[in-house]
C-alpha cells in the first residue's frame, strides 16, 4: 500500500513538473515599447502547451546576471500570487514597466484571464505604489537596451526563458543571446508576428520582427499575422451602427 501511495505522488510530480515546465520560449517577449517618455512596457506570450507558473520569475533588463541594479536598470519580480499559479497558453501578459504604460493608457491592473486570455501586470510603484510586480531598482529602456525572462530563484541560479535585445546593448553576461540588427529607439515599439518557419520562435536576429510608431503599438491584442487558435482577443472599445437599431421579426429572413 505504501508503495502504491509512493508511485501516486511520483507520477503526480510528474504530471505537474510537465505542467510548469521552465525551458526556453516556454514564454517568449512577443512586443516591447519604448515609450516617449519612460513609458515603457512589453508584452510576453504563454507558448507552452499545458501552461506556466510564473510566480518567482523575473524580467530585468540588465546587460548581466551579475550588473548591479540601478537607476537605469533594474528587475520586476512576479509575485506569489494565485493568477499566476496556472496560466494557459496563448495567454499575453502586458508589463508595464514604468509611468503612463506606453499610450494604452492603463489605469487598473487586470489579473483575470478568463474572460480576454490577457493580464495586465506594473511595476509595484505604479497605481500609487500598488502595483503587483515587485521592483529592483528600475527597467527603463533605451536605443540599446535588451529584456531578459528568467525563472527564479535568481538571476544567476535561474533558467533564462527568453531575451530580445536591439541595437548594439551589451548582454555578453547572459547565455543564449542574440542581436536584432535593426533600430529601435524610443517613441516606438517592436512587434513580432511570425518569422519565415512559421513557428514562434523569436530567437532568429530580426526575423519575424517589425517596428512600428509608439501609436500603433498591439499590446494585448494579437500581433498581425499572429493566429493563437483561435483565444479571444483583447476587446478595448466597440463601437456599431445604428446607434439605437430597430427591432424586427425573424420572420423578415427565411
Amino acid at each position: 500500500m505504501r508503495r502504491c501511495i509512493w508511485t501516486a505522488a511520483v507520477l503526480l510530480c510528474a504530471v505537474v513538473g510537465r505542467t510548469y515546465a521552465q525551458s526556453p520560449n516556454d514564454v517568449i517577449i512577443n512586443e516591447v515599447v519604448q515609450g516617449s517618455s519612460l513609458k515603457d512596457a512589453c508584452e510576453l506570450l504563454i507558448t507552452a502547451p499545458g501552461g506556466i507558473d510564473l510566480r518567482g520569475w523575473m524580467l530585468t533588463d540588465l546587460s548581466s546576471p551579475t550588473s548591479p541594479t540601478g537607476s537605469s536598470e533594474g528587475i520586476l519580480v512576479f509575485p506569489d500570487r494565485p493568477f499566476l499559479q496556472n496560466i494557459a497558453a496563448f495567454t499575453r501578459i502586458v508589463v508595464v514597466c514604468n509611468a503612463g504604460g506606453a499610450t494604452l493608457p492603463l489605469s487598473a491592473e487586470d489579473t483575470v484571464a478568463s474572460d480576454d486570455s490577457t493580464l495586465v501586470l506594473m511595476d509595484s510603484t505604479l497605481l500609487g505604489g500598488t502595483g503587483s510586480l515587485h521592483r529592483v531598482g528600475t527597467v527603463s529602456l533605451s536605443s540599446d537596451d535588451n529584456l531578459v525572462l528568467v525563472t527564479g530563484p535568481s538571476l544567476t541560479a535561474g533558467t533564462v526563458v527568453d531575451i530580445m535585445s536591439w541595437g548594439t546593448g551589451n548582454i555578453s553576461g547572459w547565455t543564449s543571446t542574440w542581436m536584432n540588427p535593426f533600430t529601435f529607439s524610443p517613441g516606438n515599439a517592436a512587434v513580432f508576428t511570425n518569422p519565415s518557419s512559421g513557428n514562434l520562435n523569436n530567437d532568429d536576429g530580426s526575423d519575424g520582427w517589425s517596428t512600428t510608431p509608439e501609436s500603433n503599438h498591439t499590446l494585448g491584442r494579437a500581433n498581425p499575422g499572429q493566429f493563437l487558435e483561435g483565444k479571444p482577443l483583447r476587446v478595448t472599445g466597440l463601437t456599431h451602427s445604428p446607434v439605437s437599431p430597430l427591432p424586427f421579426s425573424r420572420s423578415r429572413f427565411p
